[in-house]
């Protein structure tokens, strides 16, 4: 769920589809977003495809498990997915240098201006109950957006909403530290949490 790179609205990025979170992307349906995904040329049975969705942002949705489910019907228990979580405080920097790499008025955005509005936000909303979750940005008032784009990190209340409409065996969370430190070992469990035999995923793994 939580990778890196960009999408360009409108269209269908080869890595991230923003289908089930974006209410814009999500309104163009379901015959949209099929039409992504080739089919599987090594497979007997016919029109056979091969679907894998990597959208960062489907923690931060909170339709998106909802809708995932509901798109997927009685082949949701089917479905694995993968999330890949990153140190909140590395996450935020990274994602506002990802930003500045856009250029044009980003070239000019310090990060202490950046942040502080977004701090403030959550400052008054803890402010006002310090247990409140800050997420989702739905929240009725006065916790409105209460973190923008702090909430990427808030991962607790975003699995406990995955995990009410998807079973626990479904979901394979990865620290992407472990990722760099033991890439073999996370691509053969990655390869074994789709499904594929063992001898595919240490195949696959070694390469």
């Amino acid at each position: 769920i939580n990778t890196g790179g960009t999408t360009h609205k409108g269209a269908i990025s080869h890595k991230e589809k923003d289908f089930f979170g974006d209410p814009s992307q999500w309104r163009r349906g379901g015959s949209w977003y099929e039409r992504a995904w080739t089919l599987c040329s090594r497979s007997s049975a016919p029109k056979v495809q091969v679907a894998i969705d990597a959208t960062p942002a489907y923690h931060v949705w909170y339709d998106a498990p909802m809708n995932m489910q509901a798109f997927f019907g009685n082949r949701s228990p089917q479905i694995r997915l993968l999330w890949v979580m990153r140190e909140p405080i590395e996450k935020f920097w990274s994602y506002f240098w990802e930003l500045k790499s856009y250029g044009g008025n980003w070239d000019t955005v310090a990060f202490p201006a950046w942040v502080a509005p977004k701090l403030a936000a959550a400052h008054a909303c803890l402010a006002k109950d310090a247990d409140s979750p800050l997420w989702p940005p739905s929240l009725p008032p006065p916790f409105t957006n209460c973190a923008p784009h702090l909430d990427h990190g808030l991962y607790y209340p975003q699995l406990r909403r995955w995990l009410e409409f998807f079973s626990p065996s479904q979901l394979l969370v990865i620290s992407f530290a472990g990722f760099t430190s033991q890439p073999t070992q996370v691509v053969r469990d990655v390869i074994l949490h789709a499904g594929l035999p063992e001898s595919v995923a240490h195949a696959t793994a070694e390469r």
